[in-house]
């Protein structure tokens, strides 16, 4: 990431964030991963204004769950649903990228929509770029 900073990079793409279909079995880092690469970014190269993407699971509204109960969870008593776009953004993330949010869906114009507003929100209310 560092070395992506130091050449210019635009942004990079951190993950896996959230449980994802695409990486079956492999336990997802969550947002604590994201906060963990912007503080080495603002420790290490803070004049970077490389953007920060997270990656993997990205829903507009959807379940965060803890590596370690990924394989435990009681699909009768879900956990109650969040915007796990947002804990992206709260944990240091400048954005989101995402594939079945928008794909997995019958209306991906919709759904994107819905996670752009849900982010919007968030931003509007909450960002300042570098305090986390």
């Amino acid at each position: 990431m560092l070395k992506a900073a130091k050449a210019g990079a635009d942004y990079v793409q951190i993950g896996t964030m959230f449980f994802t279909q695409s990486h079956p079995g492999k336990p997802p880092e969550g947002p604590s991963l994201i906060k963990a690469a912007r503080q080495y970014i603002l420790q290490e190269y803070a004049h970077s204004n490389i953007l920060l993407l997270g990656v993997g699971g990205i829903t507009e509204v959807g379940i965060y769950l803890p590596h370690f109960l990924v394989e435990k969870r009681d699909t009768d008593n879900p956990l109650p649903p969040q915007h796990n776009c947002v804990e992206v953004l709260r944990n240091g993330g400048d954005g989101v990228a995402v594939i079945r949010a928008l794909s997995g869906t019958g209306n991906a114009e919709e759904a994107a929509m819905k996670l752009k507003s849900t982010m919007s929100k968030y931003i509007s209310k909450n960002y300042t770029r570098g305090v986390y």
